[in-house]
């Protein structure tokens, strides 16, 4: 009987300590990404805050790189149906 009192105190002491973290944690509430990003916008001295900005020039390359990555992953996507479709048909021979 004492040790199931013991047992259930240490249990609530725990308890509480892990819900004093919590409430403190969540009391502290940082600001969200959003607002740090316009800050770092607004002492960089650049006037464009929009999400993604780029100029032209690195534009292209961005255009240029997506498509080699798309290519790519045609090319390893294919490759992958060829070894499924591989091993579904060792697995219906065995």
């Amino acid at each position: 009987m004492s040790f199931r009192l013991v047992d259930c105190v240490v249990c609530m002491y725990f308890v509480l300590c892990v819900s004093v973290h919590v409430i403190t944690f969540n009391n502290k509430r940082p600001r969200p990404d959003v607002t740090e990003e316009e800050r770092y916008h607004s002492h960089s001295g650049n006037s464009h805050t929009e999400t993604g900005f780029r100029d032209g020039s690195s534009l292209e390359d961005v255009v240029e790189k997506q498509a080699d990555v798309i290519d790519y992953l045609k090319q390893h996507n294919s490759v992958l149906s060829r070894r499924i479709l591989m091993l579904t048909g060792q697995e219906i021979r065995a």
